[in-house]
């Protein structure tokens, strides 16, 4: 998909479609009186139901007469980016239907000055990510290549092209993070997706490293090898490291990768288990969060921890009732082999805290169908013990769309994690509260970090489009973590 920003005038371009997000606005009213001049269409029509049909947000379509193109109009309620991109996602979508490939849009009506470029970033933005299609293994590619003008006179065009290469590389890692989720197990195990970290960093201003199976039983990283030692493909822990800047401490995303989780010998039903080689989408939204933030050179220094294994059922396999110690060295009951996530972000959380004493600790993890049953398929759980660190999580979230809500770590809870014959058990003795139970499990495993963890179960796949996703993995995470970590930095290189 190629984005270039023109000062060149309608009339001067060769289009498909000429794209434009309209608002309840006397801006927007104006620019449909000057179009109307320039296009020779009478937009009145338009004009006068602005407030009733776009309020909406939906999609007209205007034929022009003098101009071999058409012309989109999308609603937004607001003028806020959240709204904007979701108005031009629907256009991208709509575009792909008349089979369209080079596609002028207007923004400038919306706004000035910086808010204008974050608009502009958003059209890059939406149209990657509303356009993009998984379709690896089909032998018919239906993918149409946009190429994106946007007429801009506000703005310099080499500030307005900084900003689609930025909405453009975000976009990146929200689609690379997609193309993992969407990856089936057989091609995205421990062992080939370790290899394919070291392959995609190449050439950036990262380093990778990854740990095998022999270091793992080595140096006590009793949960990851107690889950994945069930499988023929054995585990993996990959480090990623991003440290633009000297001296900083860095912040830490550990990512849950669950490459296919069978449940192990608490084995799932075959419903159940239909889709688990989405498990591993704490891992992937970790890999697309720091090779966006490489390739924009954002000052800060970050930490990717991911542990990767398979949860399978064999004679090798852990059993309910199986004691083992994790890398900290508490000893966890392995009462069901279906919880096992926690063991090896235990693992890694302990790893990371001891090993780079970050400023904060952040994991994402398809960890509970508690967490869907309590929040449904648009908002992910957050819990943690550093208030502002959460706080700041949901406003990213807020200004990505990518919601969060806090549920509490009641400590009267940690009761029913205690075991008989170990430090801990892996579940909770009742029902009830089972996302919660998880994040005061994986509290256990920290000293004294500020740590906040986010659990992406029900969000992370979806079985409709929308203005902005394709049916399938969602790339949840991403952007709400370049927010924070762009919030958090120094600036861009």
């Amino acid at each position: 998909m190629y984005f270039e920003a023109t000062n060149k005038g309608i009339n001067e371009l060769t289009l498909d479609v000429l794209a434009i997000p309209l608002s309840d606005s006397e801006n927007s009213r104006d620019l449909m009186r000057g179009l109307s001049e320039q296009l020779n269409i009478n937009f009145e029509e338009i004009i006068r139901k602005i407030p009733e049909f776009f309020e909406k947000g939906k999609i007209e379509i205007v034929f022009t007469r003098e101009k071999p193109y058409l012309v989109m109009l999308g609603g937004v309620p607001d003028e806020s980016v959240i709204s904007i991109g979701k108005a031009l996602g629907r256009i991208a979508k709509k575009a792909k239907e008349y089979k369209a490939s080079i596609i002028g849009v207007i923004v400038d009506h919306l706004a000035d000055g910086e808010q204008l470029n974050k608009i502009i970033q958003t059209v890059s933005e939406a149209f990657s990510l509303s356009s993009y299609e998984f379709n690896k293994y089909k032998k018919e590619k239906k993918a149409i290549d946009f190429k994106i003008l946007v007429l801009t006179q506000k703005l310099s065009i080499v500030e307005a092209n900084e900003s689609l290469e930025r909405g453009s590389i975000i976009a990146e890692g929200v689609n690379l993070a997609r193309d993992l989720v969407n990856e089936p197990a057989n091609e995205a195990n421990p062992v080939k997706l370790a290899n394919f970290v070291t392959n995609i960093f190449s050439g950036l201003n990262v380093k990778v490293t990854i740990y095998d199976e022999k270091y793992l039983q080595e140096n006590g990283f009793g949960g990851i090898i107690a889950v994945g030692k069930g499988s023929d493909v054995p585990p993996r822990l990959v480090v990623i490291e991003y440290n633009p800047v000297n001296g900083q401490r860095p912040v830490a995303l550990v990512g849950k990768g669950v490459c296919f989780d069978s449940g192990g010998l608490d084995l799932k039903t075959r419903e159940g288990m239909e889709r688990m080689k989405i498990d591993m989408a704490g891992a992937a939204a970790v890999i697309g969060t720091i090779y966006s933030i490489a390739k924009l050179s954002i000052l800060v220094n970050v930490v990717g921890v991911i542990p990767l294994v398979e949860n399978m059922p064999s004679g090798k396999a852990t059993k309910p009732g199986d004691v083992i110690k994790m890398y900290n060295g508490k000893y966890v009951e392995v009462v069901n082999t279906d919880a096992e996530g926690r063991l090896i972000l235990a693992d890694a959380i302990s790893f990371v805290e001891r090993r780079f004493r970050p400023r904060y600790i952040i994991d994402l993890a398809t960890l509970t169908g508690a967490c869907v049953i309590a929040l449904g398929n648009k908002i992910a759980g957050i819990m943690g013990n550093d208030k502002e660190l959460i706080n700041d999580l949901i406003k990213s979230g807020e200004e990505t769309n990518e919601l969060l809500w806090e549920l509490p770590l009641h400590k009267e809870y940690k009761e029913n994690l205690k075991s008989e014959v170990a430090d801990l058990r892996n579940i909770s003795r009742d029902r009830g509260a089972g996302a919660i139970i998880g994040g005061l499990f994986l509290s256990e495993f920290l000293d004294n970090s500020s740590w906040a963890h986010l659990d992406i179960a029900g969000v992370v796949y979806s079985d409709k489009e929308s203005s902005l996703n394709p049916r399938g993995a969602t790339g949840f995470g991403v952007r709400l973590l370049l927010n924070f970590l762009i919030n958090k930095s120094l600036g861009s290189s």
